[in-house]
């Protein structure tokens, strides 16, 4: 017979063993299920980046008719409320898109078959417009807008959306980057804003 000490000793350690074992099939079921998660985040990423290559090479084209940039008109606008361009704020999951649009135009505009603006556009104040989109629903919504809504050419301004949080900071500067290789590939100028500054 073993001492009580060693009996207590033994019980203690099968019972840790039992627990670590339990936990051990919980935490690889648990790395299954974030595995299969990562796998299918990887999958959608893919296929909006396919998605939106061909967004790509259709608004290319559109774009491309627009006049280059004015760099002395555009340089000397410091507030988001004076910019006469297409403006897009970079959130965690979504843009959101400023433009100027007459009233004629924003009608036009939506009425396009199968638009990006149908039913979601909002009229900030005057003729300045809202619409929140996906990344991938960027070229179609640039090259949709009318010469008017450009009136420094071929430039669009990006920041980052003031409301975002620390811990999702990583997260947006990343979409921020992807937006202006986005814009890059459309040959847009990219005039980045610092953060915050409105």
């Amino acid at each position: 017979m073993l001492p009580m000490y060693r009996q207590v000793l033994a019980a203690c350690t099968m019972g840790a063993l039992l627990t670590l074992g339990g936990c051990t099939q919980h935490a690889s079921e648990q790395d299954k299920a974030d595995a299969a998660e990562r796998a299918a985040v990887r999958q959608q990423q893919a296929d909006d980046a396919i998605a939106a290559r061909k967004g790509i090479s259709a608004a290319e084209g559109q774009l491309a008719q627009l006049p280059p940039p004015s760099k002395g008109r555009y340089l000397q606008v410091h507030t988001s409320e004076n910019w006469g361009n297409p403006f897009v704020i970079v959130g965690r999951k979504t843009l959101t898109l400023r433009v100027l649009l007459s009233d004629a135009d924003a009608e036009s505009v939506s009425k396009q078959p199968k638009s990006v603006f149908t039913g979601k556009l909002r009229v900030v104040n005057g003729s300045r417009r809202e619409l929140t989109l996906r990344l991938i629903d960027l070229p179609e919504a640039l090259a949709a807008l009318p010469e008017s809504s450009w009136q420094y050419g071929r430039v669009v301004a990006v920041d980052e959306d003031p409301a975002t949080g620390k811990r999702e900071r990583p997260q947006v500067r990343r979409n921020v980057e992807a937006v202006m290789a986005m814009l890059n590939d459309l040959d847009v100028v990219v005039n980045e804003w610092p953060y915050g500054l409105r």
